[in-house]
């Protein structure tokens, strides 16, 4: 399963929207990302931006958009990955969660008694 992170437009993502209409064989409008028409696409960008009845979204496939790890080697793919509930499971096994009071955490609202108390 691949991270789909979907967010309002920022003017930094402009680029890469024009670029993907470029890419687009079957609806391409002649769209084309260059310093000639980098201005025209940044007052369009700028007109939706202003306006009250438009908002414009991305979809970011694979996450967020940061770049830190891109073209790092994956280990573990994402399909094959365990969950976090899963790894959870794994690593408890069949054994009993028993929590124990170690002295740090006082409740306020009873009398202390000697010994732990877990109510």
């Amino acid at each position: 399963m691949t991270d789909l992170t979907i967010r309002e437009a920022r003017a930094d993502d402009l680029e890469a929207i024009i670029r993907l209409h470029e890419e687009d064989e079957l609806g391409s409008h002649g769209d084309l990302w260059s310093a000639e028409t980098r201005p025209a696409y940044e007052a369009a960008f700028a007109a939706i931006a202003r306006s009250a009845e438009n908002r414009l979204f991305v979809a970011l496939d694979g996450g967020d958009g940061y770049s830190m790890f891109k073209g790092s080697k994956v280990i573990i793919p994402p399909d094959s990955a365990l969950t976090d509930a899963e790894a959870v499971k794994k690593a408890i096994g069949t054994r009993p969660i028993a929590p124990k009071v170690e002295g740090r955490i006082k409740r306020l609202d009873v009398a202390q008694k000697s010994g732990a108390n877990c109510n």
